[in-house]
C-alpha cells in the first residue's frame, strides 16, 4: 500500500506563505530597533555612557547598589536608636512597630572611570549587543524562508551561530559587569562599607545548549527525510 500523495502548494499558499514572511520580517527589524535604542545607543551616548554625564540629566549619574556590611548597618542605628520588635511579654502590642534599616545602598559615580561604567552599564550593553547579532541571524533565515529555502546548510550554520552567541554572548556580559562590580567593590572608597559579593547565572549556557539541541534535531530530522526520500 503506497503512501499517501502530499499535497502540493498551489500558488495562492505560496502568496500567503512570503506574505507572513514579510510580516515577520517587518517585525523582527521593529524589535531589533528597539534593542539597539534602548540598550545599545542609550547606554553608550546617554547620561552614564562613556563617562559624558554632565549632571544635568534627569536619569542622574551611573550608579550600582551594594549590600551594607552588617557591622556598618549597626552603627546606623546608634544614635538614634530605631524603634524594635518587643516581644519579650509573648506577645506584640497592638500599633507596636519596627523600623530595620536597608543593607542596601547606592554607589553614585559623579565622575566615573571605565570599570565604573562597566559595573553600571557593562552587561547591559553586552546583553543588547547579544540581543542584537541573534535577531539579525533570525532576520537572515525569515528572508530565505521567503524564499522557500528554511532548510538549508547555511541557515543551519546560522543556527549554530544563535546558540553560540547566546551562551558565549551571555555569559561575556555577566563577566563585564561582575568586572566592573568587583573593582568598584574592593576601591577604597566603598571596600570599607560594602560587603563584597556577586551573583553568575548559568542561563544562557542552558538557553544556548537548548538551541543547539534544537538545530541539531532540525538538522537530523532534514537529513533522515533526505535519506527516506532517497530509498523511494
Amino acid at each position: 500500500m503506497s503512501a499517501p500523495a502530499r499535497r502540493r502548494p498551489t500558488g495562492d499558499d505560496r502568496v500567503r506563505a512570503r506574505g507572513e514572511s514579510v510580516a515577520l520580517e517587518v517585525l523582527l527589524w521593529g524589535i531589533l530597533l528597539v534593542v539597539l535604542v534602548t540598550q545599545v545607543i542609550r547606554p553608550v551616548v546617554g547620561p552614564d555612557g562613556l563617562g559624558w554625564y554632565d549632571g544635568a540629566s534627569v536619569e542622574g549619574p551611573p550608579s550600582i547598589t551594594v549590600t551594607l556590611d552588617p557591622a556598618v548597618v549597626d552603627t546606623m542605628t546608634v544614635p538614634p536608636t530605631l524603634p524594635t520588635l518587643d516581644d519579650t511579654a509573648g506577645a506584640v502590642s497592638p500599633g507596636q512597630v519596627e523600623i530595620v534599616p536597608s543593607r542596601d545602598a547606592t554607589v553614585t559615580f559623579w565622575s566615573p572611570t571605565f570599570r565604573q561604567l562597566a559595573a553600571a552599564d557593562g552587561q547591559e550593553l553586552v546583553d543588547g549587543l547579544v540581543a542584537a547579532a541573534v535577531l539579525a541571524l533570525v532576520i537572515l533565515v525569515v528572508r530565505d524562508l521567503r524564499h522557500g529555502e528554511l532548510f538549508t546548510s547555511r541557515n543551519l550554520r546560522r543556527g549554530y551561530a544563535v546558540a553560540a552567541t547566546v551562551a558565549g554572548g551571555g555569559m561575556l556580559a555577566q563577566a563585564v559587569g561582575t568586572w566592573g562590580r568587583i573593582g568598584v567593590l574592593e576601591s577604597p572608597q566603598v571596600a570599607p562599607y560594602a560587603r563584597l559579593e556577586w551573583t553568575v547565572s548559568w542561563g544562557p549556557l542552558v538557553a544556548g545548549l537548548a538551541v543547539f539541541v534544537a538545530v541539531e534535531a532540525v538538522r537530523q530530522g532534514v537529513q533522515l527525510r533526505r535519506d527516506v526520500e532517497g530509498l523511494v
